[in-house]
């Protein structure tokens, strides 16, 4: 397909362009172990972007994707940057060259970034009608643009929240970013890029976080805005059956460099290395080679761990000064789950997924009746549920939003140790911390290092060792993988296998990737709206869904 480009068509160049950046580790490729490799990451590249064309950047996590993305922008940190070389033009112009004002025009008018991780872009401080309209206020001077008088009242954020697909948008625009999903958070985020109407959109994992269905549905958005507007889209993924859908070219990066480009044609068809080809059948082949292995190790005892009846959740809506609404966000659900065996829970997002994870740990207010290890804990105080609380642990689907920056990952995975085992001495933490890593195939000497120096994979195996530090009963997994590209994600799942075997763990496993569901549970409950639609054994569901919804969520994964 890239010859249907011309050369007077190169609307982005990046010539010898090279980033090298200070890092203190890269990972080795099957993640057993830390790797030290040397004290810094470049970035070379020699690329060039075609008007009105999708070109996706594939790779690992870790092989500078998102740098690459960053780097268009300018928006990397200059205390990261040792030196920077080459340059980078957009429509003739010299993106490196620019000034802080000129980077800020550049940014609000022609090149817009959606952000893989939402909730570190979005300000926790500030409603998310009031970023949206900031944007606006700052884009004033885009030709693209409506009248100030609709960025005044609002009706702009409105229709662009609207048509990311955010649900009751009027009612929500005055809400924080942590009241919303993380699906949710990234249609905003989506909104976001769109309001700017750029020529070149940066989708940097844009769909990484959303279900099946909104992913078309956002997907179909970004195909419409682009032949609307005739804009061009660089497509930031690990989702190659998506690159592979709606890709005129593929860039494949490895430690930094492009290792690779070409039609995607030729990329899925007759690729040229060998790392390429590996890509290609991690994706293709893992979840169906490893399926059977997982079902057939996999037994559950009749001990129940979790037993959830008429549990119910409701948020508050602002209407005015001295007038509030209540909306129910999760209705008359129950579940049971028994030791040893992992349960499913899929839906939309805001179907109520992660708020039932809320509700089982306190996290949040509910009604109900919550049964852990046959002890009732829905009237329990703080005080009398702190024993209980370590017996269940969260792992979250965003481990660098999670992770406190400016912790070490000693003190990161020894922090619930201090607080349920206070007794312990420094020396017995520091064994517990190392014997965990070791378990979890992180290196103890890398201990010491904070979690912006690792990849992707590696700070969900952090997360992973502070949650089985403290030797859990069951653990909440939280769209554990949804971030990671397909090579990581399977060591990710295989850890978790091997954990839940090796201790009996009980799993609620949160996701909507139907593929990895279909893989790791036994039983599966399909929400929509807070209500359960269908639960039943995995095979059942997926063999034949009594539901039109559950049918139309397995059609929308392109599960063979």
């Amino acid at each position: 397909m890239a010859n249907q480009f011309q050369t007077t068509d190169i609307i982005l160049k990046l010539v010898d362009y090279e980033i090298k950046r200070p890092v203190d580790l890269l990972y080795s490729v099957n993640h057993v172990q830390t790797e030290l490799v040397n004290d810094n990451l470049v970035t070379r590249l020699n690329i060039e972007v075609f008007r009105n064309e999708i070109l996706a950047i594939v790779g690992e996590s870790g092989s500078g994707k998102s740098l690459t993305a960053h780097g268009i922008l300018q928006l990397l940190p200059h205390k990261l940057i040792k030196n920077q070389s080459g340059s980078i033009f957009y429509n003739n112009l010299n993106i490196t060259t620019l000034d802080q004002d000129g980077l800020r025009q550049l940014r609000h008018r022609d090149i817009a970034i959606i952000f893989q991780e939402p909730m570190v872009a979005l300000n926790p401080v500030q409603t998310i009608g009031k970023q949206l309209e900031e944007i606006l206020t700052k884009s004033c001077n885009n030709k693209n643009l409506p009248s100030s008088n609709t960025h005044r009242n609002g009706t702009q954020v409105i229709n662009i929240l609207t048509k990311v697909g955010l649900k009751d948008p009027e009612l929500r625009i005055n809400n924080y970013p942590h009241q919303f999903s993380g699906g949710e958070r990234q249609r905003i985020i989506i909104a976001m890029a769109l309001l700017r109407n750029p020529k070149i959109l940066i989708a940097d994992e844009a769909t990484t976080a959303l279900d099946v269905t909104t992913q078309k549905q956002i997907i179909d958005l970004l195909l419409q805005l682009k032949k609307e507007y005739g804009m061009t889209l660089i497509f930031i993924s690990h989702n190659l059956h998506l690159v592979r859908k709606i890709a005129d070219r593929v860039a494949v990066m490895y430690r930094g460099s492009c290792i690779e480009i070409d039609s995607t044609e030729n990329i899925f068809n007759q690729p040229q290395t060998a790392y390429t080809q590996s890509l290609i059948d991690a994706h293709n082949n893992n979840l169906k080679l490893k399926k059977n292995q997982h079902t057939e190790n996999i037994t559950s005892t009749k001990n129940e761990i979790l037993s959830i009846k008429g549990l119910s959740v409701a948020i508050t809506h602002k209407k005015g000064w001295f007038s509030k609404s209540f909306k129910p966000i999760l209705e008359n659900f129950e579940l049971n789950l028994k030791q040893g065996s992992t349960l499913g829970l899929v839906g939309e997002s805001g179907s109520g997924k992660s708020t039932t994870a809320f509700a089982i740990t306190k996290l949040i207010k509910s009604t109900g009746c919550i049964s852990i290890n046959g002890v009732n804990t829905s009237n329990l105080s703080e005080k009398a549920f702190k024993p209980i609380r370590r017996d269940i642990q969260i792992i979250f689907q965003d481990p660098f939003s999670t992770l406190n920056p400016k912790r070490t990952v000693q003190q990161t995975i020894e922090e619930g140790l201090e607080v349920h085992e206070p007794n312990l001495t420094i020396k017995q933490r520091d064994e517990l911390v190392c014997n965990i890593m070791q378990e979890i195939g992180l290196d103890p000497e890398t201990r010491n290092r904070y979690p912006h120096q690792f990849s992707g994979g590696q700070r969900q195996r952090i997360a992973i060792a502070r949650a089985l530090i403290l030797k859990p009963k069951l653990l909440i997994l939280d769209e554990p993988t949804s971030a990671l590209d397909k090579k990581v994600e399977m060591q990710i799942l295989d850890l978790l296998n091997s954990l839940q075997l090796k201790y009996k763990l009980s799993y609620l496993f949160i996701s909507h990737d139907l593929a990895t569901v279909r893989l790791m549970c036994e039983n599966i409950i399909v929400l929509k709206e807070g209500k359960i639609i269908e639960a039943g054994t995995t095979e059942s569901i997926f063999m034949a869904p009594k539901e039109q919804y559950t049918q139309e969520l397995i059609n929308a994964a392109l599960i063979d």
